[in-house]
């Protein structure tokens, strides 16, 4: 039985295969999982492992390898829709398929696979336009508090330790502008903010009695916003409702990259500027998984011909 050369395998029948899933797969999708099974083959197949057949193409040590090294938030799902292809075009034996996929999913997140996850658009509205689902049980300081943490985390790209150390006097409501906690020189001093989030802030101001250069803009339970307090306010996300909009567990770093990413692209990269005049360079991770993903984009669309 001869073999048809990887190249074909991939540029036709994945193509073909993917083209006629029940569930249609945007070109962009396509793109990428092309991108990415390339990288692998690229980087993990040796022609002689798959000169008589297939079975051999995903051997699991180079699954690992290529999910702690791809910086790709589509490389997990390439590998599994890669895998489903060759078991359905005969490449591989149903239990060779079963080892392969019950492999995968016993396989945690690596690190990379987690710093590259983006909330997509839709996502992202969800959760900056109070469209949150809460039970009878969170509070009425929770329900508030929640929605103005996840906009400042947008809106200003801080991190947790920023939202943390937000005090009342790095605000300035009359010029709608809030005071960028980063020490970078690179960085603006200050960061304008909507009418929206303005407003959300002159109500929770309005909560504070007594108010000196130390307070702080976020509380909750009587006392500052910390580690702890913000997980919590977080978990409400992992309940069912929200969980099945969101897909995966929320941090402030993925609404961080997130909200760059989308800037990004809508932008086409002209924001890259703007956006380090907010983050500076100094710590700018998130803008750097921003970068990448929107780059690999980029890459996939020039180097796919469909």
């Amino acid at each position: 039985m001869s073999i048809p050369s990887i190249e074909n395998i991939i540029k036709i029948d994945f193509i073909k295969y993917l083209d006629n899933k029940e569930n249609p797969i945007s070109l962009r999708t396509k793109q990428r999982y092309l991108s990415d099974i390339n990288y692998y083959v690229e980087h993990y197949i040796i022609n002689s492992n798959v000169i008589n057949g297939l079975d051999k193409f995903f051997v699991t040590r180079d699954i690992l390898s290529f999910l702690n090294k791809r910086k790709s938030s589509t490389a997990r799902a390439t590998v599994m829709n890669f895998i489903s292809f060759l078991k359905e075009y005969g490449h591989l034996t149903s239990i060779k398929y079963l080892e392969l996929t019950d492999y995968l999913k016993s396989l945690r997140p690596t690190i990379i696979e987690k710093q590259m996850q983006f909330f997509t658009d839709e996502q992202l509205s969800f959760l900056l336009n109070n469209r949150i689902f809460y039970s009878k049980k969170d509070s009425e300081e929770a329900r508030t508090l929640l929605p103005l943490l996840l906009i400042l985390s947008s809106q200003l790209i801080f991190e947790q330790d920023h939202l943390i150390k937000l005090n009342w006097s790095d605000v300035d409501l009359d010029k709608k502008r809030i005071r960028n906690l980063r020490k970078d020189s690179l960085a603006y001093e200050w960061i304008n903010i909507d009418d929206a989030l303005c407003q959300m802030l002159i109500e929770q101001r309005q909560k504070t009695n007594f108010i000196t250069i130390t307070t702080p803009v976020l509380t909750y339970k009587g006392e500052r916003l910390d580690n702890s307090k913000i997980n919590s306010l977080l978990s409400i996300l992992k309940r069912k409702y929200n969980l099945n909009i969101l897909k995966t567990s929320t941090d402030i770093q993925k609404i961080n990259r997130s909200r760059i990413l989308q800037d990004l692209n809508n932008s086409k990269g002209a924001t890259t500027i703007e956006i380090i005049k907010i983050t500076g360079l100094t710590k700018n991770t998130q803008l750097e998984h921003a970068l990448e993903e929107y780059l690999l984009n980029e890459y996939s669309k020039m180097s796919s011909d469909i």
